[in-house]
């Protein structure tokens, strides 16, 4: 059970804070307990009721030094760019890895569509709105994660992992 003031991801909605344990009204009669949270990074004052003993993944963010492991390894990461599987099986699998809830996962997706998309630019083509779609969700959780985690905003953190995605070059002598 996460106590009040922790800091959770939960599914797309990204960042959230544990706010207390209250049933939305709607479920006052239901004998159901839910976390009341809150996403940090909405522009609205909305919550979520989530219940606490939901099959929908919630878990504590990563801490500031996980944060900086991931984002000094995103280069290393080798995605899977293939020009032959289909659209729609490359939407399931973005979704199946995004949905695992894991960032190095979410990083995967990341720098995949964006090495497809640099690919592609070349050929003068652009991407599919399902690539678009889940590059979005992708940056959304990981840069929000990350920014939490390092005290930071989001749009910062997404300047730092696009960063880390370029190749170093060496400094010649």
């Amino acid at each position: 059970m996460y106590t009040v003031g922790t800091y959770l991801l939960y599914r797309s909605a990204g960042v959230c804070r544990v706010e207390g344990m209250d049933a939305p009204k709607i479920a006052a009669a239901e004998k159901r307990r839910y976390y009341k949270l809150h996403p940090v990074f909405s522009t609205e004052l909305d919550f979520i009721y989530v219940p606490l003993d939901s099959p929908v993944p919630l878990r504590p963010i990563i801490t500031s030094g996980e944060a900086m492991r991931y984002l000094d390894s995103i280069a290393r990461l080798r995605p899977k760019v293939s020009e032959t599987q289909k659209n729609a099986d490359q939407a399931v699998r973005y979704q199946r890895l995004i949905s695992t809830g894991d960032p190095e996962n979410a990083l995967l997706v990341i720098k995949e569509i964006w090495e497809k998309e640099k690919s592609l630019k070349k050929e003068k083509r652009k991407l599919t709105q399902a690539d678009v779609k889940y590059r979005r969700i992708a940056e959304k959780l990981v840069c929000e994660e990350f920014a939490a985690a390092l005290h930071t905003q989001p749009e910062a953190v997404k300047d730092r992992l696009y960063q880390a995605m370029e190749p170093k070059t060496e400094a010649s002598p």
